[in-house]
C-alpha cells in the first residue's frame, strides 16, 4: 500500500552500494507522488545528473565512502542553492552527521531507514514547494523600441502559460501610449 503524501517529488539518487541500492528504491517507491527522475552510482556523476533532470530531492547515501560523497553533496548544493538534500548511511557518528548537515544535508537517516521519519520529510519538501510556487512568477518582456511587437509577444506568452498553468496568468501592459 502506497504512502499518501502532498504533490509530486522528483528525486535523484545517489547509492554506490549496490546492496543498499534496491532497498532504497522500493522505500521511496511506498510513497505516492515520489517519482525517482535518475538513480547515480558514481559520486562524480551527480552533478550532471541534477543539471540534467528536473529535481525535487538528492538522496545520497554516503556509504561506502562519506568523504568523496560529502565532497560531491558541497559542490551540489553550492552549484544549485535549492536543491533539498536527504542523506543516509550505516555510520551514526556525530561528527558525519554535523559535516553532512554543514555542507546543506537537510535530513539524515540512519540505516535502516525508518518509513515514517522518511515520509515526514518528504512531506515537508512536497508543502514548502507548493508553498513557494503560490507566489507565481513575474517575466517582464520589453520592447527596445515603439512597434518592435512586445505587446504581441506579451499576449502569445501569457496564452500559452494559460494553457500550461494549472493557476491563473495574468498579463499587464504598462505601455500607456497606446
Amino acid at each position: 500500500m502506497k504512502q499518501p503524501m502532498a504533490g509530486d517529488v522528483r528525486f535523484i539518487t545517489l547509492n554506490a552500494d549496490e546492496t543498499f541500492g534496491a532497498a532504497l528504491r522500493g522505500i521511496l517507491l511506498q510513497f505516492e507522488g515520489v517519482k525517482i527522475v535518475a538513480e547515480v552510482d558514481e559520486p562524480a556523476l551527480l552533478g550532471q545528473a541534477v543539471k540534467q533532470f528536473p529535481v525535487d530531492v538528492v538522496f545520497a547515501n554516503l556509504d561506502p565512502n562519506p568523504e568523496a560523497t560529502l565532497r560531491i553533496i558541497g559542490e551540489v548544493v553550492a552549484s544549485q542553492p535549492g536543491a533539498v538534500v536527504f542523506a543516509a548511511s550505516e555510520s551514526t557518528d556525530g561528527k558525519l552527521i554535523l559535516q553532512a548537515m554543514r555542507l546543506g544535508v537537510r535530513e539524515f537517516f540512519p540505516q535502516p531507514i525508518d518509513v515514517k521519519t522518511l515520509g515526514e520529510a518528504i512531506d515537508k519538501v512536497a508543502s514548502q514547494r507548493d508553498d513557494a510556487q503560490r507566489f507565481g512568477r513575474l517575466i517582464t518582456i520589453t520592447g527596445t523600441s515603439g512597434g518592435v511587437g512586445a505587446t504581441m509577444l506579451a499576449t502569445n506568452l501569457a496564452v500559452e502559460l494559460a494553457e500550461m498553468a494549472k493557476g491563473p496568468v495574468t498579463i499587464v501592459d504598462l505601455d500607456y501610449r497606446f
